[in-house]
């Protein structure tokens, strides 16, 4: 069993932590830019990209809550920091898969969706949440636009999303199904930029769309046992109306995954440390054999808990409950 640490994405450079946007071809919102000593009324929109917390370089909009006249100096320094006056309404469109929600999806409805990214120190790549065809990254060396040349091309990954068929029967007469959860192995040094062109391929009379893109470096943590349990947790509820009819009203959802991992105790300390420092980080866990066979086995989320038992000489015994982020 793999995870995945993701580098987040965001709209300027602001550490090795973290992948940069470079261009998208999902059309930029046009609502107003935030800007300080401006009247503003109840129910304006503006668009703003907060410089601090887990939010960091994504752009997303904002609702006023009432009317005022900004001030930098004062209480009213940007809608990030100031919930009582600005209503947080989410990323905008092309930012949507990049945030931490999976069921948030920036979408096309009549297009491919093409993007570009600069990340460093990466060797995996994951995607939740996705309608498309197949999905084809091309890696390039180097750190911007202008280095996506063929001298500089390090390799092609094409990921096929349709679901493998089992009979003729379901070739001829059944739906094509598609893999929306997929992760894949990206095989350049650790230590290089690289420069990710992704393509998203559109399903004819389809929406296309991403719920997240999750590019970041893998670590092994040991050897999944037979037993694993997935599932979600659904958070639609049952109401009654003025009539005493009763109806389901859909909610969103979330997986869940309980798994036991057997790891060579040379490595248990490492394996530790990799799972103490990465409670409460949202991250990919990868128990696919092959990043695509089974979307039920690779789940975005934290750990819930997770133990380990020494009973051996030479191995241990690793419980990981994972929940997954909505």
């Amino acid at each position: 069993m793999d995870v995945i640490v993701p580098q987040f994405i965001a709209d300027e450079d602001y550490s090795v932590t973290r992948a940069e946007l470079l261009e998208s071809s999902v059309t930029a919102t046009t609502e107003t830019l935030y800007a300080v000593d401006t009247a503003y009324v109840t129910d304006n929109i503006v668009k703003y990209k907060p410089l601090a917390g887990t939010d960091q370089g994504t752009w997303r909009t904002y609702k006023a809550l009432s009317s005022f006249t900004s001030n930098v100096s004062a209480t009213v320094e940007n809608p990030y920091l100031t919930p009582t006056l600005w209503s947080d309404q989410g990323p905008t469109e092309r930012w949507k898969m990049f945030d931490f929600l999976a069921l948030t999806a920036t979408t096309d409805a009549s297009n491919d969706i093409e993007i570009s990214l600069h990340c460093r120190s990466i060797n995996s790549i994951a995607f939740m949440n996705v309608q498309a065809s197949d999905i084809t990254i091309l890696i390039y060396d180097g750190s911007d636009l202008a280095d996506k040349i063929p001298a500089n091309l390090l390799d092609t990954v094409t990921i096929d999303l349709t679901q493998q068929l089992s009979s003729w029967f379901e070739y001829f007469f059944d739906d094509f199904d598609y893999i929306r959860d997929v992760a894949t192995p990206i095989n350049i040094d650790l230590y290089q930029n690289v420069v990710l062109e992704i393509t998203f391929s559109k399903i004819t009379s389809q929406d296309c769309y991403c719920g997240q893109c999750l590019p970041g470096r893998s670590y092994f943590l040991g050897n999944l046992q037979y037993g694993v349990s997935t599932g979600i947790d659904d958070y639609s509820k049952k109401d009654t109306n003025d009539f005493g009819y009763t109806y389901l009203n859909q909610g969103n959802y979330k997986k869940t995954m309980d798994c036991d991992l057997i790891i060579e105790n040379e490595t248990l300390n490492t394996v530790n440390s990799i799972l103490t420092q990465l409670r409460s980080i949202p991250t990919v866990w990868q128990a696919n054999p092959d990043g695509l066979a089974y979307d039920n086995l690779l789940v975005y989320g934290f750990f819930k808990d997770f133990s380990i038992v020494m009973p051996y000489p030479n191995h241990s015994e690793c419980s990981v409950q994972i929940e997954g982020l909505i």
